[in-house]
């Protein structure tokens, strides 16, 4: 088995695709061929992970959600909070994975339509990750201006896969997914005033969702509201109940089992435990 993994100091980027934030730090990118075995045994995913199938397959198996295959020239992008098991299945399997943090990392990548577990198939684009790794691999590249370098080319190449995504792929699904994210920013997301910004009826929504092996619209829109409830939780800075009237949940029962089920503790527990840490 080769492996070659690059690991680097805090590069922190600005791009004009991100309306003037900053806050995008790419802290490994590693380009790695092996042979059928598990890659990462039931890892804690922190950061937010962009990865690239090459050739082969890989298997990623959740706690939280179905599992699902990852084949050459496909892309995966992994929101941070998950147990992820990824199993290489091929005699040769080659996966390129970028780990990304920053105060604004999520943000970026829902603007550029991306979402947790979203994935399609793109054009392989070879020629511009062996640039990016020979970029890499020059010393003189090895200092801050350097990594900003290659971190803007990495951003090219994603935006070039997204197009490819909407030109190759369902141009209207990933609209739909990045209205999604658009509108949770905002606070609660109702599928009718999603389906009017679309001009589709709710049946056409949830088939495109359906059609692409996706959670459905009204899943993913409830995980990502979970997943902000339970932030905030930990925050300790809201109560429960405001907590609950942010995130969009109205039966505190309900609410308790939701959050229970993604986390195995109720919000009561989340909240007793932060507090004995600080």
């Amino acid at each position: 088995m080769e492996q070659i993994t690059e690991k680097w100091e805090e590069s922190v980027v600005e791009d004009g695709r991100l309306d003037g934030k900053s806050g995008v730090v790419l802290r490994l990118l590693s380009d790695v061929v092996m042979p059928p075995r598990i890659f990462a045994d039931n890892l804690y995913f922190m950061g937010l992970n962009v990865m690239r199938c090459y050739s082969g397959r890989f298997r990623f198996t959740f706690n939280d959600r179905p599992s699902f295959e990852l084949k050459a020239g496909e892309l995966v992008v992994i929101y941070p909070e998950h147990y992820v098991t990824i199993e290489a299945l091929e005699e040769s399997n080659r996966l390129m994975y970028c780990i990304f943090d920053g105060a604004d990392v999520e943000d970026f990548f829902d603007d550029l339509g991306f979402f947790d577990c979203a994935r399609g198939a793109t054009v392989p684009r070879a020629r511009g990750f062996f640039e990016l790794q020979r970029r890499i691999a020059d010393p003189a590249n090895h200092s801050p201006e350097g990594r900003k370098v290659s971190l803007r080319l990495l951003t090219d190449m994603l935006v070039s896969q997204l197009r490819d995504l909407r030109t190759c792929g369902n141009g209207l699904l990933y609209e739909a997914v990045r209205l999604i994210h658009a509108n949770l920013k905002k606070g609660v997301v109702r599928l009718e005033p999603l389906c009017s910004q679309l001009k589709i009826s709710r049946s056409h929504l949830h088939g495109l969702f359906v059609a692409a092996g996706l959670p459905s619209p009204s899943e993913i829109i409830r995980r990502e509201q979970l997943r902000a409830a339970v932030r905030m939780l930990r925050e300790g800075l809201l109560s429960i109940p405001e907590v609950m009237e942010n995130t969009g949940f109205i039966s505190q029962s309900h609410f308790s089992t939701f959050v229970k089920r993604l986390t195995g503790h109720t919000p009561s527990e989340i909240r007793r435990d932060t507090a004995s840490l600080r």
